[in-house]
C-alpha cells in the first residue's frame, strides 16, 4: 500500500489505477500510467477539501474521472490524463457543486456527472446510459431513478426510484422487450399516499443573495403554520 491512502480506483480486473488520503494534515493523491509503473505521488497542504478526487477509471485505461475543486467558483467533474498530467472539463454547474459520478452497466463505467438543485441532476456523456435513464423516467415520471444492479450483458437492470412521498420502489427492467416488472418497496408500510408533499421554492434576501428552500407542509392544511 501507499502511506496515506485509503481510497482507491480500481477497474473491474482488480488494478488499482488511482488512490487519495489524508494523513497528517495533508491530502495525498497517486496514480500511475499502468499497473506495473511506479506511484506517481502530489501533496496537498493547507486545504479542508482536496483540489482533485479522483472517482472512476475511463474506459480507455487512460484517463480518471475526477472532481476538481481548483478551478472555478464550483466543483466540476473533469478527466485527468494519467500520463499528461492535464485536466479538462467535463460538466460544471454555475450554482452549485458536482458531488459525484454517476455509473454505468455490468463494468461500472463512469457516465454522467451528479449535482443537486431541488433534486438529483444528472449531466450525461454517456449515450447509452443517458438513453435508459431517459426511457425509465418517462415510465416512473416526478422520480429520483438509481440504476444499481447490471447483468453482464446489461440488458436486465434493477431500477430504483424515489421522490419526496416515496422513499423507495424497486423495478426489474429488462431492456431487450422493454418491460419494467415491480420487485418491491423499501417501506411497504408507508404507502406514498399517507406522506405530505414537499415543495422548492427561492427568494432573494435583502442583499440580493439567492436562496433556495425546501417546504413540506401537513397534509389538508387550510392555513399553514407560520415559520419564524
Amino acid at each position: 500500500g501507499v502511506r496515506g491512502v485509503d481510497h482507491w480506483v480500481i477497474d473491474e480486473a482488480g488494478n488499482a489505477w488511482a488512490g487519495m488520503g489524508y494523513h497528517d494534515e495533508k491530502w495525498t493523491f497517486v496514480w500511475h500510467t499502468a499497473p506495473d509503473r511506479p506511484w506517481k505521488r502530489r501533496d496537498q497542504l493547507g486545504r479542508r477539501d482536496a483540489e482533485i478526487y479522483p472517482l472512476a477509471m475511463m474506459p480507455d485505461r487512460r484517463q480518471l474521472v475526477v472532481l476538481d475543486r481548483a478551478h472555478g467558483n464550483t466543483t466540476q467533474l473533469a478527466t485527468f490524463d494519467l500520463a499528461a498530467e492535464t485536466l479538462a472539463a467535463i460538466f460544471r454547474h454555475e450554482a452549485v457543486d458536482v458531488i459525484g459520478c454517476l455509473r454505468w452497466g455490468f463494468k461500472q463505467e463512469p457516465c454522467a456527472a451528479l449535482y443537486e438543485t431541488d433534486r438529483s441532476r444528472r449531466h450525461f456523456f454517456q449515450p447509452e446510459a443517458e438513453q435508459c435513464y431517459r426511457s425509465v423516467s418517462a415510465a416512473l415520471p416526478d422520480t429520483d431513478l438509481w440504476l444499481t444492479s447490471f447483468s453482464r450483458d446489461n440488458q436486465r437492470v434493477v431500477v430504483q426510484a424515489e421522490n419526496d412521498r416515496d422513499p423507495g420502489s424497486f423495478f426489474l427492467l429488462d431492456r431487450s422487450t422493454g418491460q419494467l416488472g415491480v420487485i418491491g418497496a423499501a417501506r411497504s408500510a408507508l404507502p406514498p399516499e399517507s406522506s405530505a408533499p414537499s415543495r422548492v421554492f427561492d427568494l432573494t434576501s435583502r442583499d440580493g443573495m439567492k436562496l433556495s428552500g425546501r417546504i413540506t407542509l401537513p397534509i389538508e392544511t387550510k392555513r399553514p403554520p407560520l415559520i419564524v
